[in-house]
């Protein structure tokens, strides 16, 4: 019988476990705890935050247009780039810090979700202790480093941190708690939002991954087994309702922008598959790019501590004729190498059939996938005697929950009685003093191998002023002009943009006013029987202008395809606005449903 004592030690013990993981996870990013920044890859992360910090005073929410990239001309930056990770650091601006600062905070917030996240869903599965060997390689992940001081990928750096929830809440889904299902609809709609592409590659995951639940529980499937299914389903559409604000301009507008070049040349995914020796031996650490051909000097390896373990868990299980153990394991790391294979040349076939994977411009961003999916498994260790001991136990008739709360694998069946080998919660604890200087030598292994890499190349006495200013203003300004460009310009800009209205014909004596995020103002006076005006702004759908209160119509057959307009003789004040698209209104209507429907059904299950 569970005492109280016993579950307060328990507790103590996991408590433990968590703040040791935590201590653990300090040097992957004490190197930003002091004032200045480090050069990366996707060098305009500020730079974002700074245009998301203006739509939020702006009160353009959610935001969508920037005004000041494109040569600042504007562009449609978050109406395709994944958002929710400038929300997030802007919740750090508007809490006091600076641009650069924020930045940092986002990147070392994302390594902290993601260690409890994994710790969390470890736990789920193999206990305490396996749940800090996930965690533990999870956060260490040579790819994580590769994202954070090379590449800079805060959008997939949250991706990674939001996965772990993803399946977490997806498998608790199952159990028919209903609050679970709101958490899975979260926890799905914060990744949607966070990284286009590792949602997209990682879908696919989710769907097998549910599947294999159902199977893998299939001697505990109760009569309610059909509405349990449906509770994660439902959980499932309610998250790509909450995250419809993006996900749907994003797809259903992906034809109003240049995509082109995104997937040509250089971004050909054809240049950039890997070699088995770059991803399972690979650690010779770089700051450089990946190259066309095996010649990158980058990091690209998914880890040796992260493949290996699962395998050698796999082999010990098999020996100790774990097999409802191995199962799981085993499917988490068969999922892990089809991703991997996903990287290699040998899945090129796999490529030309599924054409827009083309849009993933690299392969090795299935890294997130197997690193992810192979550090789950790293957790299967703790199910090894003498990691995990193990009691013979009598099942009473059950009829509530398929999972038990302490552990995946600790209920077999509903409704029968026999023994079951029951994973305890504190089992590392009670393991022998061996099993204990393993643990220990894993982690200091796994330290000293992969600590090196969660560090910057470089470190600059950088402020935001600077940051802003000057030929550095310039370069965030005019770079990745291709990215988000709207398809009516023919070609991109040679100079950074006019600041006022340009007169294309006609008189004007005067010109003032002032520019927003998603609106223009302006006060003209025409001295003329007529003139024609450009605005410096590209034209996207829905950009209307207003001349006097009245809309008018607007042209942009131009090579640049900025807007223009013509106005009579006299005094106007002429008001640019970018109106919501259908699909826009759509998504946006469905996303606060989605949200307001949460407290609601919350409190509703509550009573």
């Amino acid at each position: 019988m569970t005492t109280l004592a016993s579950t307060t030690k328990k507790d103590m013990k996991g408590i433990l476990f968590f703040f040791l993981l935590l201590i653990l996870t300090i040097p992957t990013f004490s190197s930003l705890i002091r004032p200045g920044y480090f050069p990366m890859h996707d060098d305009m992360q500020a730079m974002r935050l700074l245009q998301m910090d203006k739509c939020i005073k702006d009160w353009q929410i959610p935001c969508r247009w920037v005004p000041d990239m494109g040569f600042g001309y504007g562009y449609p930056q978050f109406n395709y780039y994944a958002p929710l990770p400038y929300y997030i650091m802007e919740v750090f601006h508007l809490a006091g810090l600076g641009f650069l600062d924020s930045v940092k905070a986002g990147f070392i917030a994302s390594t902290l979700v993601a260690g409890v996240g994994m710790f969390l869903l470890g736990s789920y599965l193999w206990g305490r202790a396996g749940g800090f060997i996930s965690s533990y390689f999870y956060i260490y992940a040579p790819f994580r480093a590769t994202d954070f001081y090379v590449r800079g990928a805060v959008g997939e750096l949250w991706a990674l941190a939001f996965l772990p929830f993803v399946f977490l809440y997806s498998a608790k889904s199952l159990e028919g708690d209903k609050k679970n299902k709101v958490y899975f609809a979260l926890s799905l709609a914060a990744l949607l939002t966070s990284h286009n592409v590792t949602s997209l590659i990682f879908m696919p995951v989710l769907l097998v991954w549910l599947a294999f639940l159902i199977w893998y529980k299939k001697d505990e499937i109760s009569p309610t087994i059909k509405a349990k299914i449906v509770n994660s389903l439902t959980g499932l559409f309610w998250g790509l309702t909450i995250s419809s604000f993006f996900i749907l301009p994003a797809w259903f507008e992906k034809n109003l922008v240049h995509v082109e070049t995104l997937v040509g040349g250089y971004f050909n995914y054809i240049n950039h598959f890997l070699g088995i020796r770059q991803l399972l031996f690979d650690t010779q650490w770089g700051y450089g790019t990946s190259e066309v051909g095996p010649y990158d000097d980058i990091l690209l390896s998914v880890g040796l501590f992260q493949w290996i373990m699962p395998l050698v868990a796999i082999l010990l299980l098999a020996i100790l004729k774990k097999k409802k153990e191995i199962y799981l394991v085993s499917f988490l790391t068969i999922l892990g190498w089809i991703a991997l294979f996903m990287t290699h040349p040998r899945s090129s076939f796999i490529w030309e059939i599924i054409s827009f994977l083309s849009i993933l411009q690299f392969p090795w961003r299935f890294l997130v996938i197997a690193t992810f999916l192979f550090s789950i498994a790293c957790g299967g260790v703790a199910l090894l005697s003498p990691f995990a001991k193990y009691r013979e136990r009598k099942l009473a008739d059950q009829s509530e929950d398929i999972f038990a709360s302490e552990g995946f694998l600790s209920r077999r069946s509903e409704g029968r009685r026999y023994p079951e080998r029951q994973l305890e919660g504190d089992s590392f604890n009670k393991a022998t003093t061996g099993t204990k200087l393993t643990f220990i030598f894993l982690i200091l292994f796994g330290f000293m191998l992969y600590r090196s890499y969660f560090t910057p190349r470089i470190w600059i006495d950088l402020t935001d002023a600077q940051k802003f200013s000057g030929d550095s203003w310039q370069r965030q300004q005019t770079i990745s002009i291709f990215d988000y460009l709207p398809i009516y310009a023919e070609k991109p800009p040679g100079e950074v943009a006019f600041e006022k209205p340009k007169v294309t014909g006609g008189d004007v004596k005067n010109i003032d006013g002032e520019k927003g995020t998603d609106w223009q103002k302006w006060e003209i006076e025409v001295t003329s029987e007529a003139a024609d005006l450009m605005l410096p702004l590209y034209y996207f759908p829905d950009w209307q202008v207003f001349v006097d209160g009245k809309r008018i119509p607007i042209n942009y057959d131009n090579e640049l395809g900025l807007i223009s307009f013509s106005l009579g003789k006299g005094s106007h004040e002429v008001r640019a606005e970018l109106i919501d698209t259908s699909i826009r209104k759509i998504g946006n209507m469905l996303s606060l449903a989605g949200l307001l429907a949460v407290p609601i059904y919350l409190r509703r299950k509550k009573k």
